[in-house]
């Protein structure tokens, strides 16, 4: 081997140790960085008495996780997390073989958890398009369960969903109108093709449900999603917004629009009622993030909280500063976790190549890298290791790649290299808001 050969080699074991440690989970912190903790589906409820986060997540987020449940993490400040501790431990001989989207409300002086659950059982019906790619019927709904604290433990009302037990339902989330509880959840596009959103009365100790599902709206009710028969269309993550200014109902929600991927979508009630109907829907982040939600941080602001990227093993929660007018929600800018906010339109990163004339020109942070097709972000290597640039200036993620680590595939689309790690370089007080790789 050669000396270059062995210099290569060593370089690139010191960025795959480097990527690694950057995510791996030490058992002996204490505390967790925002950027270690892995996590789909965030729920941040923030309770004034405390003056403590507790953010919920499925166990199977964390590497290492023993149970099949949901656990959440604790922080004074979203930057600074307690490790997590479980308040949902299911059987260990349950047929459950996802859980999904933990959400905590707090109602009449009790803690209510609704959870996704995803059974390993089908349900005795068709699918709705004939082909070997169609998602199989998985029995899957909305549970709620209960409990006298926001650390559990959390009990079940019953062995069975609250949604209608004859639907593909999940992502079930509370309001109360009029003193009344109502739960709203996604109608899986597996089994509709189109997926929808609907609602349910909830009893008033939200035991059970009352009466029958209320269709609300369809998947490609959203702008620029698929109309194709045979191509599903998503309904994800909603979360309902009363805005104090004006009493205006707004619900955000997630779906995939092609060529942005996983998004959030915002549309309000014209009724100002949660039967709607519900208007003007438009995508208000679509970076290949969301399952959205929104609470209030204990200054004052008013927080979007997602995943980003929707990607497997990747996702990370990301805070969004947004502003309600009283007719519209506009998100403004991301926090950096470190506690100093970074405005999107700042960063324009400008790419340049020393033979050539022209100039391409980043004007926000890439929305859709990685991904699972061509990337947005500014690429470099040397013909065998690739790496493409993302995030905002104070919070860079180099992707890692190489010429040799591919997935083949028969189809166009799927086949491509593999991201075997990154690396991050974070800048809490960056003196500029632009980069020019070279």
């Amino acid at each position: 081997m050669s000396s270059k050969t062995k210099g290569r080699c060593k370089w690139l074991a010191v960025v795959i140790f480097c990527c690694l440690s950057f995510n791996l989970l030490q058992a002996s912190e204490s505390t967790l960085k925002t950027a270690d903790i892995r996590i789909r589906d965030p729920f941040i409820y923030a309770d004034q008495l405390s003056n403590t986060y507790y953010m919920y997540a499925q166990s199977a987020n964390r590497m290492g996780s023993n149970f099949v449940g949901v656990e959440v993490y604790t922080s004074k400040d979203l930057v600074n997390w307690n490790k997590p501790r479980p308040v949902l431990k299911l059987p260990d001989d349950t047929d459950i073989l996802m859980v999904w989207a933990p959400e905590m409300h707090v109602y009449k002086g009790k803690f209510y958890l609704f959870v996704t659950l995803t059974s390993k059982n089908l349900l005795p019906v068709k699918k709705p398009v004939e082909k070997e790619t169609w998602p199989k019927m998985h029995i899957r709904g909305t549970h709620i369960f209960h409990a006298n604290s926001p650390l559990g433990p959390f009990k079940p009302f019953k062995n069975t969903s609250h949604t209608p037990k004859n639907l593909m339902a999940l992502d079930g989330t509370l309001f109360v109108e009029e003193a009344k509880p109502y739960m709203i959840y996604c109608h899986e596009w597996v089994q509709t093709i189109d997926g929808t959103m609907e609602y349910i009365r909830l009893k008033d100790d939200l035991s059970d449900t009352i009466g029958k599902p209320h269709l609300l709206f369809k998947a490609s009710d959203a702008p620029d999603t698929e109309k194709s028969p045979e191509n599903g269309n998503v309904t994800d993550g909603c979360f309902i917004y009363k805005s104090p200014k004006s009493g205006r109902l707004f619900m955000i929600w997630s779906t995939f629009i092609p060529g942005k991927e996983y998004c959030v979508v915002l549309t309000y009630s014209e009724s100002g009622k949660i039967l709607g109907p519900w208007k003007k829907q438009k995508a208000i982040y679509t970076h290949n993030g969301g399952h959205g939600m929104i609470f209030r941080s204990f200054d004052g602001r008013l927080l979007m909280a997602l995943h980003q990227p929707n990607i497997g093993k990747m996702e990370r929660l990301h805070l969004f500063q947004i502003t309600d007018n009283g007719k519209t929600l506009t998100t403004k800018n991301e926090v950096n976790l470190n506690g100093s906010v970074s405005d999107a339109a700042h960063v324009n990163p400008v790419l340049t190549h020393p033979t050539s004339n022209y100039q391409t020109v980043w004007t926000a942070p890439p929305g859709c890298t990685p991904a699972n097709h061509s990337v947005d972000g500014p690429l470099m290597g040397n013909g065998n290791l690739g790496l493409c640039l993302s995030g905002p200036p104070e919070n860079l993620r180099f992707f890692l790649s190489k010429n040799d680590f591919w997935r083949l595939m028969p189809h166009a689309g799927q086949a491509g290299p593999r991201v075997f790690g990154y690396l991050d370089i974070a800048v809490p007080s960056p003196a500029f808001s632009i980069f020019t790789p070279n």
